[in-house]
């Protein structure tokens, strides 16, 4: 089976990253300090809240840079 994929958008802010995914019109955010961490915890929301097994989900990562 093909995985599903995604666009995760990430945004570094001084301590964190934030990023966030869509699907089936719900907006999944969470919060993490590492990308790794955040693909696993925002897969895991797709999971929790969409019924997605979270080994079939692949993120295309996009780094937001945000202008001060």
């Amino acid at each position: 089976m093909e995985k599903l994929k995604l666009d995760l958008f990430i945004e570094r802010s001084d301590i964190s990253l934030w990023g966030r995914a869509t699907y089936n019109h719900s907006l999944i955010v969470d919060v993490a300090s590492t990308v790794t961490e955040l693909d696993l915890q925002i897969a895991k929301l797709l999971e929790d809240f969409e019924g997605i097994d979270q080994r079939e989900v692949k993120f295309d990562q996009f780094m937001i840079n945000k202008k001060s």
